[in-house]
């Protein structure tokens, strides 16, 4: 017990000494200050650019899988086999990170006909990074729209640009209501803004194009029987009704007997038409319920509320460092105190 009273009146003397001598040298803490808050004030003109942050809120509505079902029914009764693999919608946020979907969306292009690729380049001021990247000195603009016509060079600037915006301007989150938040924040409103709408568009776009891909597929194969049977149909209605005309003119007998089969065969087509036209409009109608529904809960709009680092916050950080420095500064000077009382 004496000990801890001895050790707590120790610690009490230690932080009077501290106190004392923080005192004495106020004015150390003051230039301090200054000191800081020159860098603070220095930084945030000369490199604190403002952000823009656009961030476009979306979700993808799945439909129940009893169309789908159906649909796969069907497809087993005509003897069509039908891919089982699908994507799904936790894989959203994997696609609009994916180089295929950033590439598509930096080489489209914007309302005045220019390629979005090189409107990032010089709204962002990357030409002196792209540059050095090259080791060139010659200014670099894309000339292809197309990933297959590009040369090596281009081919090197748009993965540099995808790696770029994959790792510091794009943020992604989804919340447990798959509700998706994409995130582009560059230091031009604009590049933000149409960059970030046109991710979101390619990455929905693919995502629903691959979804019903498959469905597609059974669509089209059932409206080219549809329409062979149709045609089939057709013909036959054509020889039925000139052996109609022929049995008027020679022997009936024989004509009769060809009439008969005609009609069966009419019959027979006129019923697997029939069904195959209700099948078609089943399936057309099963695909669009099948088709997942992109829902925009919220998008950017120009102008966009920059991102500074606020005063309140640069107070305080400046406060803070100052303080650090000075502790540190005490400490020094106290070190040095009794290493001189020492020798």
């Amino acid at each position: 017990m004496e000990e801890q009273e001895y050790t707590l009146k120790q610690l009490l003397k230690s932080f009077k000494a501290i106190y004392w001598d923080a005192k004495k040298r106020i004015k150390v803490f003051f230039f301090i200050l200054i000191v800081c808050s020159g860098i603070g004030l220095g930084y945030c003109f000369f490199f604190n650019q403002p952000k823009y942050d656009a961030t476009i809120t979306f979700m993808i509505n799945e439909t129940g899988g009893q169309g789908l079902n159906s649909i796969l029914n069907f497809a087993s009764q005509i003897g069509i086999g039908m891919p089982e693999s699908e994507i799904t919608g936790d894989k959203v946020q994997d696609l609009i990170q994916s180089q295929s979907i950033i590439s598509a969306s930096l080489l489209s292009k914007t309302s005045n006909n220019q390629l979005i690729a090189n409107e990032l380049i010089d709204s962002l001021h990357l030409q002196k990074r792209i540059k050095k990247y090259l080791k060139t000195d010659v200014d670099f603009r894309f000339k292809n729209d197309n990933l297959d016509n590009m040369d090596a060079k281009e081919i090197r600037v748009i993965n540099w640009l995808c790696s770029t915006i994959r790792e510091k301007f794009l943020n992604i989150k989804i919340n447990k209501s798959e509700i998706i938040e994409c995130a582009i924040t560059t230091t031009n409103q604009l590049s933000s803004k149409i960059l970030c709408e046109q991710l979101v568009s390619h990455a929905s776009n693919f995502y629903i194009n691959k979804k019903i891909e498959k469905n597609k597929v059974l669509y089209q194969l059932v409206q080219n029987r549809f329409d062979s049977l149709r045609q089939v149909l057709f013909d036959k209605e054509i020889l039925f009704n000139k052996n109609i005309d022929a049995t008027k003119l020679n022997i009936r007998q024989a004509g009769t007997f060809d009439q008969n089969v005609l009609k069966r065969e009419l019959s027979i087509l006129g019923i697997m038409y029939n069904e195959t036209a209700q099948n078609l409009d089943k399936v057309k109608f099963e695909i669009e319920s099948e088709t997942p529904i992109f829902q925009l809960i919220d998008k950017p709009h120009l102008p966009l509320e920059p991102m500074q680092l606020k005063p309140v916050l640069m107070i305080f950080l400046t406060l803070f460092f100052s303080f650090l420095l000075f502790v540190g500064y005490l400490i020094i000077v106290k070190i040095n105190t009794e290493l001189h009382l020492s020798s």
